[in-house]
């Protein structure tokens, strides 16, 4: 890719960091205590880190 090439491409969004996985977990009530065990019914491995805005960038188009 030449320096020309380069400067006629647009990007619309960059991120620069990490892909995350972030887990996701409902519990009763808030705050959670120190010391304190909460169960929870579920749990959900979703994207986190940066790799949650190129997917919602995406989505919006």
């Amino acid at each position: 890719m030449t320096a020309s090439s380069r400067m006629d491409h647009r990007w619309d969004l960059v991120t620069l960091g990490d892909l995350v996985a972030a887990l996701i977990v409902p519990i009763p009530t808030l705050p959670i205590e120190a010391g304190r065990h909460q169960l929870a019914e579920w749990m959900r491995l979703e994207a986190g880190g940066t790799c949650n805005t190129l997917i919602m960038a995406q989505r919006l188009g």
